[in-house]
């Protein structure tokens, strides 16, 4: 590299001009990109955690506000007394409770914007969210399962990230 008068000039401690190159392009990369919430969909594990934890980081630095999003996947059984409304209601209570609770500790309450809990097939249901919402990035986590139980079950994250209409971050 020579600089206005012609000398050489000796490379900055092994970075080389592509490098410095890319760094201004990660910057203004950086100023594109502006997220200002983020949707966690929960399922109270230890990878739902991990997910969680991911979210923070990115909210924090970015400014961004954290939806907690919980699905309960409908189950009918067959009683003699049918259906009861009163025991959805509570067991959605429950579920915002159990959310809080989780969230607590792992996320300031200035960065929570809300805790969601639906009742229906998971992928849909976070897909529906993210577009209600507006929300600018999903994150979501995997429990990495292959064979036969990813064939019968199918992958919940693998089914956000082809019906979203945002970005959505796997984290496995």
């Amino acid at each position: 590299m020579s600089n206005s008068t012609g000398a050489k000039e000796k490379p900055q401690s092994g970075v080389t001009r592509k490098a410095v190159r890319g760094g201004r392009a990660v910057e203004k990369a950086a100023r594109i990109v502006e997220l200002r919430s983020i949707l966690v969909p929960v399922d109270f594990s230890e990878a739902s955690a991990n997910s969680l934890a991911f979210a923070v980081s990115l909210a924090e630095h970015f400014g961004a506000k954290i939806t907690l999003l919980h699905v309960s996947q409908a189950q009918f059984y067959a009683t003699e007394f049918g259906h009861t409304p009163n025991a959805e209601v509570s067991i959605g209570e429950g579920c915002r409770g159990r959310l809080r609770a989780f969230a607590s500790g792992k996320v300031e309450p200035e960065l929570l914007e809300e805790t969601l809990v639906r009742g229906g097939v998971p992928f849909d249901e976070i897909t529906k969210a993210a577009k209600e919402r507006g929300v600018d990035l999903i994150i979501v986590s995997t429990r990495g399962q292959t064979g036969l139980k990813h064939v019968l079950m199918g992958s919940t994250a693998e089914r956000v990230v082809q019906h979203a209409t945002c970005p959505v971050l796997v984290i496995r």
